[in-house]
């Protein structure tokens, strides 16, 4: 393993990373609409409920636009949906007939379940995303800004953007502990614009983006800890909003605090109580609005949505090699197929524990033995979304359920940059898989909308999940046929989400 030195946080090595992060931000930004989606609804308003009501609840009242709503009608009950209260329906705005008594029973969508108050709903996708929006928002609405659905949208994608971009500057520096600046640079650029970060994670406001940050920071702040137990304090604290955002990512409390074992008892302290009042206000925030500490909106919502996609209520039901067969090969789904460059992680990741069984330094007084939680991260993070029911991840781009891993993947290819680098044939290899990652980001950056290929015909009924597997009805090769066509449609979603919100 080349040695590489321990970067400082203040080494001025790390400002060519900041550029590519900026650069980064402005080209998710540049990339058209943002992405319409259903599961980023509650999270791009939850700072709004926040700020209108001082809650972190939904009702009918403030957000009609999230349930579906029974109208009577002459020919009975009906159920529908309605933009707003001055939506019309039969000649009558909708608030008149809810005054009325005509309207009622509202439901809510997927992306909200019923807290313990009964006129309250919960984001399904947790706090943590949401919250992260927040001082945008707020920051729009001290300078009189209307926080109309176009502000909201709009805000919540550049949010996403703007982590997705930190998160990358945070594989910079992390990588930095095991290869040199150059490489680290090249690998940070690798995971911007190769990998389903840039197609997906920065296009709105799904739980990933925050979750790589976070991650990144955590990871970051880990391997700082030998510089003093602050920096092992803050990695507690990182892993907490990490959590928050995801909660999948209690294996960085695991893994990163089994490393911290290593650095010193001191360090094991801090971390446990950076993370300690993250862990308390989740367990409070849990039992306030859904019943118990241990409580997850997700996993609630998860137990109908497994009935309609599969016909069993079981949430781990899928075999674990068909999972991993799918997330890592399928035509429509596979890691290896979006982004192909990430399969030398598996060679980090022998390079990693080979290392650490010889005790060797990647540098001056820092052990190989640091690197080994970051497999264990990635596999902790894998497994789940293999059992998963929805392991191709419902209507979505490549392989959504393993995002989380992406970031941690990219480091554990530092340790093998060099020599990849230094060998002609490695580079080659190298610089082409990388060419074809980045091709598939930009087709699914720009023409990918959730609604074309997985809806032609609907991925998530049983008797259409064959086409996952399928090379001729594959989803790359459908944008790239319909490249144009999927950029307009995507316009034209987002235009519509914006009038239709219920939509």
């Amino acid at each position: 393993m080349a040695e590489a030195p321990a970067p400082s946080t203040l080494d001025a090595g790390w400002w060519p990373a900041l550029l590519l992060a900026f650069g980064l931000f402005g080209l998710y930004l540049a990339n058209g609409a943002p992405m319409p989606t259903g599961d980023a609804k509650a999270s791009s308003y939850l700072g709004l409920s926040l700020l209108d009501d001082g809650d972190l609840n939904f009702r009918p009242d403030e957000a009609p636009f999230m349930f579906v709503w029974t109208v009577d009608t002459a020919d009975g009950p009906r159920r529908v949906r309605i933009d707003d209260w001055q939506h019309e329906l039969g000649g009558y705005s909708a608030r008149r007939l809810f005054d009325n008594g005509l309207l009622h029973s509202p439901g809510p969508r997927y992306f909200l379940v019923p807290g313990v108050d009964p006129e309250t709903y919960v984001n399904t996708f947790g706090l943590g995303a949401g919250l992260c929006n927040f001082p945008a928002l707020a920051v729009q609405r001290a300078c009189g800004v209307t926080l109309d659905h176009r502000r909201v949208m709009l805000s919540a994608r550049a949010t996403a953007a703007f982590l997705v971009a930190l998160s990358a500057w945070g594989v910079f520096v992390a990588c930095r502990f095991f290869c040199g600046r150059p490489q680290a640079l090249v690998l940070a650029a690798a995971y911007g614009l190769g990998t389903c970060v840039w197609s997906l994670s920065s296009q709105a406001l799904w739980q990933h983006g925050p979750s790589h940050a976070w991650g990144m920071l955590a990871l970051v702040c880990y391997l700082q800890a030998r510089r003093g137990t602050v920096w092992a304090v803050l990695c507690g604290v990182a892993v907490g909003c990490a959590v928050w955002c995801r909660p999948t990512n209690a294996i960085l409390v695991l893994a990163l605090g089994a490393g911290m074992v290593g650095v010193g008892r001191r360090s094991l302290i801090g971390f446990l109580l950076g993370g300690l009042p993250f862990a308390l206000l989740l367990a409070a925030a849990n039992a306030a609005q859904l019943g118990a500490p241990w409580q997850m909106g997700q996993q609630l919502a998860s137990v109908s949505l497994a009935v309609g996609k599969t016909g069993s209520d079981a949430l781990w039901q899928t075999p674990l090699w068909l999972g991993a067969l799918g997330l890592l090969f399928s035509p429509s789904r596979g890691l290896l197929v979006f982004s192909p460059f990430l399969g030398l992680a598996f060679w980090g990741s022998w390079r990693v524990f080979r290392a650490s069984a010889a005790a060797e330094e990647v540098a001056p007084g820092l052990s190989a033995s640091v690197l080994w939680p970051i497999p264990l991260v990635v596999l902790g993070l894998w497994l789940p979304a293999f059992k998963w029911y929805d392991w191709w991840g419902g209507w979505c781009f490549g392989y959504r359920p393993l995002l989380d891993s992406v970031p941690f993947l990219v480091v554990l290819l530092a340790p093998i940059a060099t020599q990849v680098w230094n060998s002609r044939w490695g580079r080659i290899l190298a610089i082409a898989l990388l060419v074809w990652s980045v091709g598939v980001q930009i087709l699914g950056a720009r023409a990918c909308s959730l609604i074309g290929w997985n809806a032609e015909p609907d991925i998530d009924r049983p008797e259409n999940r064959g086409r996952l597997w399928s090379v001729t009805d594959s989803q790359l090769l459908y944008y790239l046929k319909n490249f144009e066509e999927g950029a307009r449609q995507r316009e034209e979603l987002f235009e519509h989400a914006l009038t239709h919100p219920s939509t």
